[in-house]
Formats: structure tokens, sequence, C-alpha cells
């Protein structure tokens, strides 16, 4: 029988190798653009967006700037945010967006795995099910890193880990039309939504991932453990 909690505790150390190694992941497509106009739109939740959970009545807002290959951000995924879900977002008290980005690996060397991963978030929310695409891809994310202690900021290991095969294949595990979601991939039908995206988060401040903002404010430090994000969130619910 497999030891979760002792693999779970490997990622951990690998994690802080990797921060120690290169930190929070730096946004290297677009740095520098400006063509997108700098408000505040960037830290409120646009409830018009296929990835939102909870009330737009919620008093708190939570968005999450978030790339597939990210290591941390995997962890807040898959190890924080279904705990914060259950205890503030489907009791109405939180509102979540997640915001997909690409910048770990998101160049023609790496395959764009990154951007390829982005764009199959904006394929599957056009067949309604962004929310069990995203968790599909965390799923195998982590499980890839924790037990092969990838680095995906290199370009080996960040093609190994998302390839457009594996996407597609995660997609149909994940329950969308196969078929539809394919085209919608190979046709970079959403590309210019990831470069958009990236160039409005770049051009507001966003940086580096995960980004979390909590109510407008950064709270990256503390969102991948989950104690910590409770107590600024319970903060901002007094």
């Amino acid at each position: 029988m497999r030891d979760f909690l002792a693999e779970y505790k490997n990622l951990l150390v690998v994690l802080v190798i990797f921060a120690v190694g290169f930190g929070l992941f730096v946004m290297a497509a677009n740095k520098g653009s400006t063509s997108a106009a700098v408000d505040d739109d960037y830290k409120r939740i646009n409830f018009d967006s296929p990835m939102v959970k909870g009330s737009a009545d919620a008093s708190v807002q939570l968005i999450q700037y978030s790339d597939f290959l990210c290591p941390s951000c995997t962890v807040v995924s898959t190890q924080v945010m279904p705990t914060i879900e259950q205890k503030y977002i489907d009791t109405g008290k939180v509102a979540f967006e997640f915001r997909p980005m690409a910048f770990v690996a998101s160049s023609a060397v790496t395959n764009y795995a990154s951007t390829m991963a982005a764009e199959g978030a904006y394929c599957a929310a056009d067949q309604g099910k962004f929310w069990q695409y995203h968790d599909e891809v965390y799923a195998y994310t982590f499980e890839k890193i924790m037990s092969s202690s990838i680095n995906p900021q290199y370009i080996a290991t960040s093609t190994e880990v998302l390839t457009n095969d594996i996407v597609k294949t995660l997609a149909s595990s994940a329950g969308l039309e196969s078929g539809v979601f394919d085209g919608c991939l190979d046709d970079n039908s959403h590309t210019t939504d990831v470069v958009d995206g990236n160039e409005t988060a770049n051009s507001n401040g966003i940086t580096s991932a995960p980004t979390v903002l909590l109510n407008g404010t950064d709270v990256s430090s503390s969102a991948t453990n989950l104690t910590a994000l409770e107590v600024l969130i319970e903060a901002q619910l007094k």
C-alpha cells in the first residue's frame, strides 16, 4: 500500500527546493508588455467567467492566477482549495475565480506546454466542464511532480509533464467530448485568450504564480498554507 503521507511530505521537500532554487515562477512571456489597460478589474471577480465558483453576494472574493505546470499552484489547487471550497465557497461566504496563466513553459523550446494547458482550460469551458478539466489536470500534475520530483521550469521536464496527447487524454478522462476538445486545442482556438490574459495580468503587476488575491490584496505567500489562508479569510469575514 502506498504511503501517501510520506509522499506528500516528499513533495513539500521538493517544493522547498524549488522555492530556494528559483522562487515563484516569474512571467517570461510578454514581459514588459503594456498593451493591456491597467485598472482594478484584475482584482475583482468577473462573474461572467465560467471559471467562477460561489455567490455574487459573497463578502469575500478570492482570485487565483495560476499555471497548470507550477508546483506551488498545484499544491494550492489540490491541497488547499478543496477545503476552502467546502468551508467557505459552498456556504456562500467566499466567491472564487481561477485565471489560467501560461508562463512556466510558454515558448517553442518548451513545446508551449503551459500555453497548451491554459488553452485547454478555455476549450473545456466551451463545453461547460472547466472545473472537471481543472481538477483532472491538477490531480495529474500533482502526482507527476510528486512521484518523479520533476522541476517543470526545465525544458525537458516541462514537456514530459504535459504534452498535447496527455492534455487530450486528461480532458477525455474529465468527461469532455474528445472530438470537440481535440479540435479546439489543435486549432489554437483560445491562444488569443491566453495571451491576452497574460498581458493583462502582467500590466497589472501579476508577475508570479501562484498569485492569490483576497479582496484585492495579494496573499500569495500564505496561499499554499491552508491554515494561514483560513485565518486571512476569517479576518475578512468579521
